[in-house]
């Protein structure tokens, strides 16, 4: 987690787990004793090397590593949040508030229906306790996350909308298009000034979104795999905790350590720590809460015409397929996906722009 702080970061992906525990799996199956150890006398007996490394335990294991660096970065947006809180607001936001936040980003997903009933119930357990933590924290921490109860209910409700065709999105095309955007534009109008709110109301959407997904292809990979639904859920649970606490304490540890990380006005001009992954994350509380969408995107505002896209977006895919009900025979009409064309746009190099005279005295 430290090296994301870096001038340079670096990003350690969950192929790397899966390549290395290979081979260490393996010697640890040829090395470890074999013999029985007994706790509490008779009961709890157990082995070091129960049997050979196969590949069940392989899977198990990445999918561990997958609820620690999820698709698009899922820790990355919550320790973001804490770090843009702390370092660059100043807020003295708490440690507990903090692995909230951690922990309530990564929603029981979606693939319920491939398990019993038993198991539905123990996804709903986490889903409700979720919930319950985040609204006790924006009751008990209101002043830090700024994020009323009812805005975090309706991110919920937004995330839970937007969950499946972003899935269908993902598992068709192997895209997945965020809605960042769309979520602080919407909390922008609502909550203007706000950017800690602003923030937060984004990643929960977002990251929400991106752990369900991430977790949804977990399971569908233990469904093929024939692994109990016990094992993937104490794998994803286990999986969650671990990695979420351990970020966020290497997070907390450098924010108090380094003294004026990511700040790079006062930093040694040859300190590494400048934050630049997280200064984005910054910038954008700033453009989307503290400025606010109203005066970009407002009458009389700089990209006022830019808000048409969203009416030229929603009505592209209809002459798509109006075409492909005129020609029948042209199967490749119906292949023209807009959502993924549109989402190619999103690679292109991005545009300086001057926030002079929008920001408020």
């Amino acid at each position: 987690m430290g090296i994301t702080y870096r001038t340079q970061p670096l990003t350690i992906s969950a192929i790397l787990m899966q390549i290395a525990v290979l081979p260490i799996g393996k010697f640890m199956a040829a090395t470890l004793s074999k013999n029985n150890f007994a706790l509490f006398g008779r009961w709890g007996s157990f082995s070091l090397n129960p049997g050979p490394f196969n590949i069940n335990e392989h899977v198990v294991i990445t999918v561990m590593a997958n609820c620690g660096v999820s698709i698009g970065g899922g820790d990355a947006y919550s320790i973001g949040a804490i770090t843009v809180m702390r370092a660059y607001y100043k807020q003295s936001v708490g440690f507990l508030c903090s692995l909230i936040i951690v922990l309530t980003t990564q929603q029981p997903s979606r693939m319920l229906h491939y398990f019993k009933s038993r198991s539905v119930w123990w996804f709903l357990v986490l889903l409700v306790g979720s919930i319950a933590l985040s609204l006790l924290m924006c009751f008990v921490w209101k002043k830090d996350v700024q994020l009323p109860w009812w805005g975090m209910l309706f991110e919920f409700g937004l995330a839970f909308i937007v969950t499946l065709p972003i899935g269908v999105i993902q598992a068709t095309t192997n895209q997945q298009p965020g809605y960042d955007i769309i979520a602080q534009f919407i909390i922008g109008y609502i909550l203007p000034g706000k950017p800690i709110a602003n923030l937060l109301f984004k990643i929960y959407g977002r990251t929400s979104t991106v752990h369900a997904l991430s977790f949804s292809a977990d399971l569908k990979l233990g469904h093929y795999m024939k692994i109990p639904p016990r094992c993937m859920y104490t794998a994803q649970l286990v999986g969650t905790l671990v990695a979420g606490t351990i970020n966020l304490a290497v997070a907390w540890w450098m924010l108090g350590s380094i003294e004026n990380i990511c700040d790079v006005e006062t930093l040694h001009p040859d300190s590494p720590w400048t934050c630049p992954k997280f200064r984005v994350t910054f910038d954008a509380s700033v453009i989307w809460g503290l400025i606010g969408p109203q005066r970009l995107f407002g009458p009389g505002g700089l990209y006022r015409n830019l808000v048409w896209l969203f009416l030229i977006g929603a009505l592209l895919p209809v002459p798509i397929w109006v075409l492909s009900k005129i020609f029948p025979e042209k199967k490749w009409i119906p292949l023209i996906n807009i959502p993924v064309v549109s989402y190619g746009f999103a690679g292109k190099p991005h545009q300086r722009i001057s926030l002079a005279g929008l920001l408020p005295e």
